[in-house]
C-alpha cells in the first residue's frame, strides 16, 4: 500500500519506502515534483496486515472473524446483523473490507458503482540498473490505446527492482 505522509498515520512506522519526488509523463511531458514534508511511503501488506491483527488481538471489545465467507448484511432493529455460511450475528459495528466482492455491492441497482479500477502488475528484477530510487512514477500515460484512464505505475525499491503496474 502506498500513500502520502502528510501527518501521524497508523501503521507510518512500517513503511519500507519513502520516495521524496514523484513523477507524471503524458506526450512529451515530464514533470517531477518534489517534496520536503510529504514523502510517498510503501507499507507493505502483509505487515501491516500481522500489524493490525495484534492490534485488534489486545482489544477487548472487538472479535475478528477469519475465514468465513459472509452471505449478506443487513439490521436487527438498529444494530447491523451479518450472516455467514456457519452462523448469523450481530455486532455494534461491521467493517466491509471486502472491495466488489462484498455482499453490500451486491444489493447496489445496476449502475449505481460509478468508478471501477483494475491494476495489473508484476514486481520485476532486471540484471543492470534501470530504475531511480529516488522518484516513484505516479502516472505515465504513455502510451494509451483505449477508452478511459490508463497509466502505468512504478515504485522503484532498488536499480534493479520495482513493482510496475498498469
Amino acid at each position: 500500500w502506498c500513500t502520502w505522509l502528510t501527518g501521524p498515520l497508523r501503521f507510518g512506522a512500517l513503511a519500507s519506502h519513502r520516495w521524496w519526488a514523484w513523477r507524471i509523463r503524458w506526450d512529451d511531458r515530464d514533470v517531477v515534483v518534489r517534496t520536503a514534508r510529504h514523502p510517498y511511503i510503501h507499507l507493505d501488506s502483509r505487515a501491516v496486515y500481522e500489524a493490525a491483527l495484534d492490534r485488534l488481538a489486545g482489544a477487548a471489545h472487538v472479535e475478528v472473524r477469519t475465514g468465513q465467507t459472509v452471505l449478506g448484511v443487513g439490521s436487527s432493529g438498529d444494530r447491523p446483523q451479518v450472516r455467514t455460511a456457519g452462523e448469523s450475528f450481530e455486532a455494534d459495528e461491521v467493517f466491509d473490507a471486502m472491495g466488489a466482492g462484498s455482499p453490500l455491492l451486491r444489493a447496489r441497482p445496476a449502475g449505481d458503482v460509478e468508478l471501477a479500477q483494475r491494476f495489473l502488475g508484476w514486481e520485476v528484477e532486471v540484471d543492470a540498473p534501470t530504475f531511480d530510487v529516488s522518484v516513484v512514477t505516479l502516472m505515465d500515460f504513455r502510451p494509451h490505446d483505449g477508452d478511459g484512464v490508463c497509466f502505468m505505475y512504478v515504485l522503484p525499491f532498488s536499480p534493479t527492482r520495482a513493482l510496475v503496474e498498469h
